[in-house]
């Protein structure tokens, strides 16, 4: 697992490594952590992370932001996380942790919430002088990146416990942690310690659903079936199928939630779901071909892109498409700039320079809805009622 910054010596133009000791040395600062998609691996083209960043720094303001006590943080994993290890979150979804979930906690996160090279001791840090530490670290969960951020809480939670902090003081400073998970794949367990989570989610979102059917598949009991009977088969394909669906709707992707965008309170913060537009007008680095073309449905198959979940089409306002994006922009500026004793409802309404972001190069002109047309959409899709589970199944 890494840890990567740009390189402002550099013009800011590259994506470099940074240490523990680096980190610290900004401990003073605002942070952002970057949890992107299973993908962004050690081994890959730096690139990929700075593309999270690009995407994180355009919400704030463009890379002006760096000059508000502010840095901006990507991880990237040291590899492929197996069904398996997805699977443990929800079997165990108090206590899964990865070993870069791990690593990240302690040589990341504790240095900036401890003193004491990282060891918490309640003793020398009260719950007060970790939750005002917690308010200046906002997380981005995408995708896998989801997954990961309820992981770190996890290890933060057995640490506490470890060191002699009470269940109440875990749950307190848990509290003072804020995440934008984006395209989750992870479980709304109620009753789970996590950090005040807003997840974002559109239905038509393929990539996350086949991979929590993947996940279905790992969970079911392992049978041989060269020896199974055409009937044992088809009951089998039936259970995860009933499995899939209960995970769909376990993290925010439940038909039940459609069509219209919606805000549902849910285990330690909201769920936002809406439905997401056919394409976005974006450019393709990876592919020529494609470049400065209108990404098309059947354009995305051809080159394996999933538009619904790429983050940029979650996070982009444009014409015809401008109230869910808007939302999680708001959010995410509140959520960085957080204060003492703000709750969920300060995430949603509060204002902040919405209409002064600057424009997207290589996408669409960038259309952000004036701040009182958007307090009353949020308004109006914290009305909207979800139907029972058994509708529409």
């Amino acid at each position: 697992m890494r840890l990567l910054d740009r390189d402002m010596s550099q013009s800011g133009r590259q994506m470099m490594p940074i240490t523990a000791d680096d980190l610290l040395s900004t401990e003073e600062k605002k942070h952002v952590f970057i949890f992107p998609g299973k993908n962004t691996l050690d081994v890959v083209n730096f690139s990929v992370a700075g593309g999270y960043v690009k995407m994180i720094e355009r919400l704030l303001g463009g890379q002006q932001c760096y000059g508000q006590d502010l840095m901006i943080h990507c991880v990237t994993y040291s590899e492929l996380t197996p069904d398996m290890e997805k699977a443990g979150l929800f079997q165990r979804p108090e206590t899964h942790a990865t070993a870069d979930a791990r690593q990240f906690a302690q040589h990341y996160l504790l240095p900036l919430l401890c003193e004491n090279a990282g060891q918490l001791d309640p003793e020398v840090q009260t719950l007060p002088v970790l939750q005002e530490r917690m308010r200046h670290i906002t997380f981005v969960g995408h995708s896998y990146g989801s997954m990961f951020l309820q992981e770190i809480a996890n290890v933060l939670a057995q640490r506490m416990e470890l060191a002699g902090y009470s269940a109440e003081d875990t749950k307190a400073l848990l509290r003072e942690g804020v995440g934008l998970a984006i395209a989750s794949t992870a479980p709304m367990t109620p009753g789970v310690p996590r950090f005040r989570t807003v997840t974002a989610n559109s239905y038509e979102d393929q990539t996350s659903r086949h991979l929590l059917e993947d996940v279905a598949r790992t969970l079911a009991p392992p049978r041989d079936s060269s020896s199974m009977s055409a009937h044992a088969l088809q009951a089998r394909q039936d259970g995860i199928e009933k499995q899939t669906q209960h995970l769909l709707h376990q993290c925010g992707y439940g038909r039940d939630y459609y069509p219209h965008l919606k805000i549902k309170p849910v285990a330690n913060g909201v769920l936002l779901v809406d439905r997401l537009p056919t394409y976005k007008h974006w450019s393709d680095y990876q592919n020529s071909e494609v470049q400065g073309r209108e990404l098309s449905e059947q354009t995305a198959k051809a080159n394996h892109m999933d538009v619904r979940h790429d983050i940029r089409n979650h996070l982009i306002p444009d014409e015809g498409h401008n109230i869910y994006p808007s939302i999680l922009g708001r959010v995410f500026r509140n959520a960085v700039h957080r204060e003492a004793g703000q709750g969920m409802d300060s995430l949603l309404f509060t204002h902040r320079s919405e209409s002064e972001l600057p424009p997207y190069s290589d996408f669409r002109p960038y259309v952000e809805l004036p701040s009182e047309q958007l307090d009353a959409a949020i308004h109006r899709a914290l009305k909207q009622k979800t139907t029972t589970m058994s509708r529409g199944r």
